[in-house]
């Protein structure tokens, strides 16, 4: 799945999301169910094809959204969240938030048989992007931003823990700045 399929898939997260928070918020959320669900259907197939080839390159990312069809979801919002639509909207980011991880794809090359450890391309996928920071802590400076689909690359296999426990990687971006992200 190169950077454009990544950028798709995300445009197709924020697309169901929408739908979602539509029904889930509407008084006439039943009715526009009903009317979207094919569109709906179709999105969440597309989102869980591109996450079933995520995880073929890797990563651990599930489909959270076991709502198919969009009756079905409406029917569970408006039973688990009565007249609570922050807790609808809430519920619906929450199906995705595993998209905050980082996709890997090994960069071995077949013909490098020297004993330097090999390097990882990274790609963003968490969908409002990542801080690029200039030492390992939530503290630090914020170099850039890294926007979702962007290309990085681990500089080591190892991460570096803060004092809070969150752990870090030393990456450099495509334009060859070094950094840290969570």
């Amino acid at each position: 799945m190169d950077n454009n399929e990544i950028k798709d898939l995300r445009d197709k997260i924020i697309h169901i999301q929408s739908i979602m928070s539509q029904v889930a918020t509407s008084k006439d959320g039943q009715e526009i169910a009903r009317e979207r669900n094919d569109e709906y259907a179709g999105l969440w197939s597309e989102i869980d094809q591109g996450l079933t080839q995520l995880r073929e390159r890797g990563t651990n990312i599930e489909h959270q959204n076991t709502f198919s069809i969009l009756p079905d979801f409406y029917e569970y919002a408006r039973l688990t969240f009565p007249q609570n639509y922050q807790a609808r909207r809430e519920y619906i980011k929450s199906l995705y938030a595993d998209l905050e991880q980082i996709s890997t794809k090994s960069n071995e090359n077949a013909n490098n048989k020297s004993s330097v450890p090999s390097q990882s391309d990274l790609w963003v996928i968490a969908p409002t992007g990542m801080s690029f920071r200039s030492q390992p802590s939530a503290t630090a400076s914020v170099l850039m931003g890294i926007a979702f689909g962007q290309h990085v690359t681990a500089l080591n296999t190892e991460s570096a823990v803060d004092a809070s426990g969150r752990s870090w990687l030393q990456v450099r971006t495509d334009s060859g700045s070094v950094g840290f992200i969570a």
